[in-house]
């Protein structure tokens, strides 16, 4: 897994991984609200906010 500060960009696809071990793929992103849709749920997306302990899974 890599940490979310290593990655450059979010990608549709990618699958996020939280400190408890949960999963969640990004279905969809919208730039113009900054927003990206995780199983199902619109979550707003800040990177000065990003938990340092959020990793992406490699594929």
């Amino acid at each position: 897994m890599i940490p979310i500060t290593e990655v450059d960009q979010l990608e549709v696809g990618m699958i996020l991984v939280d400190k408890d071990g949960k999963e969640g793929e990004i279905q969809a992103i919208n730039p113009y609200s900054q927003t990206i849709t995780v199983n199902g749920h619109i979550v707003l997306w800040d990177w000065d906010r990003v938990d340092p302990q959020l990793m992406v899974k490699e594929v």
